[in-house]
């Protein structure tokens, strides 16, 4: 702090004689020495980072909306057609949540547009039953609201757990049920005790190799002949077959990194697809 007083002291006794691109530099040179020290000084154990994610602002998109509140959701009118009744029920969910302070214009207008589109494709197929009206209208809001949003990764970011996150352009328009679809199957219950067996015996097998696994690795950096092959992202759009992408991966990846002359042609075609088809190609 005293060094911190003695700088500003010196900027303001410079500013008679410094310009006003001289002053921003300096302004500037100030802010990115004050972060430098923050960021220097927090506490990265994994202690005080799982206390910054537990006790990090939440947000309202965060919330289970089913269980919002009833006065949010707004009763079917049978005085007005379909359309009518989705758009007031939007309007009063918009003013009774404030979740205007979460999300920007387009994310907003997003959202409403696939709200709008869930709840006509859900009169369309179950009809309009009024004592349904407002449980469709609770899931709806849950399946449609932003998977993720601006206000979200400023949240996460600012909490400094040790990474950071952005949104791509092709997130801007997924929704919280696409983001589930894409998320594999957790089993409601698990046999904790078969689990820890599991990794014991894993343990017990292979423990021995913790010793010469080093601190770091990047296939890529290793070997970057093969860096395009080893880092591609294969897009699995709404399928939750997680784990035959990652194995597809994986193979493409032990493929390429066979000595030059072992990798034909037709192993890649092969291989691409198998990352299209899992089922088309066996792999021995």
């Amino acid at each position: 702090m005293r060094l911190l007083a003695l700088t500003l002291a010196f900027s303001l006794g410079q500013a008679e004689t410094c310009d006003g691109a001289c002053q921003a530099a300096q302004g500037k040179a100030l802010l990115q020495s004050n972060l430098q020290q923050r960021v220097i000084s927090t506490d990265m154990s994994s202690e005080a980072i799982a206390h910054r994610a537990k006790s990090r602002a939440r947000l309202l998109i965060e919330s289970d909306f089913r269980t919002l509140h009833s006065s949010s959701i707004r009763a079917y009118h049978a005085d007005e057609d379909l359309v009518t009744n989705i758009n007031n029920t939007w309007t009063h969910f918009v003013a009774t949540t404030n979740i205007t302070a979460e999300l920007t214009a387009e994310e907003l207008e997003l959202f409403r547009e696939r709200f709008v589109d869930g709840m006509e494709l859900l009169a369309k197929h179950n009809g309009t039953d009024p004592s349904d009206w407002m449980r469709e209208v609770a899931e709806a809001l849950n399946d449609e609201k932003p998977a993720l949003s601006q206000a979200f990764v400023d949240v996460i970011n600012g909490a400094n757990l040790g990474f950071s996150i952005s949104i791509q352009d092709w997130m801007a328009n997924q929704s919280y049920s696409d983001m589930s679809r894409k998320s594999g199957l957790m089993p409601e219950t698990e046999d904790e005790s078969l689990l820890q067996e599991h990794r014991e015996a894993l343990s017990k097998r292979y423990g021995h190799l913790l010793d010469r696994t080093p601190d770091t690795f990047n296939s890529a950096t290793n070997w970057p002949d093969c860096a395009d092959v080893v880092t591609r992202v294969h897009n699995q759009g709404t399928c939750g077959s997680c784990w035959a992408f990652g194995h597809c991966l994986r193979s493409t990846a032990v493929c390429a990194l066979r000595p030059k002359g072992h990798f034909k042609a037709n192993s890649a075609v092969d291989m691409q697809l198998l990352a299209q088809e899992p089922t088309a190609v066996v792999v021995e």
